[in-house]
């Protein structure tokens, strides 16, 4: 301030009480980029944060896990569809071990004698794009997750078909 300022008492004051007022705004301000790192944001701040990479919040699911989901979240849509993908987002919800193994298809061949149509089947003995997931749990996560054996199965399932790609069928265990 100007030195004219600085002496009198009442100015001071004035603009301390002022400053008393803006200075919590401004520590929030510089602490904005806090709330979008999914490791500092605040727990109440997940499902927020979550909404807006399009990741669904799962009550079931311990925080320091949804923390790690949210903070692949850029890969997950980066590599939606493949294996690594499908892969690391089972591993951190399950906080298990996933081994994937693929099926390509067979006897799938067009060539120039091929005939597409309806009722035409291409091949025989068609074996369609396939995955076999095998999920190894720790043996508390029923009890960390609240959920039955058959939900959680059921969750499991509703995850690798959203994340699978869509041509392929899956057995899940």
């Amino acid at each position: 301030l100007p030195e004219i300022y600085e002496s009198d008492q009442f100015i001071n004051r004035f603009l301390m009480l002022a400053e008393s007022f803006w200075k919590p705004i401004n520590q929030q301000i510089d602490q904005v980029d806090g709330f979008f790192d999914p490791m500092l944001t605040p727990t109440a701040m997940l499902p927020w944060l979550s909404s807006w990479v399009g990741l669904p919040v799962d009550s079931a699911l311990p925080i320091d896990r949804l923390r790690s989901l949210l903070k692949s979240a850029m890969m997950f849509h980066q590599q939606r569809g493949t294996y690594q993908a499908l892969k690391t987002y089972l591993e951190i919800f399950s906080g298990g071990e996933v081994s994937i193994q693929e099926r390509r298809a067979r006897n799938f061949i067009l060539n120039a004698n091929s005939k597409l149509g309806v009722e035409i089947a291409l091949g025989k003995d068609n074996q369609p794009n396939s995955l076999r997931i095998d999920i190894q749990v720790p043996l508390d996560e029923l009890n960390k997750t609240k959920l039955s054996t058959e939900m959680y199965q059921r969750k499991m399932k509703e995850i690798a078909r959203a994340l699978a790609p869509g041509h392929t069928v899956f057995d899940l265990t």
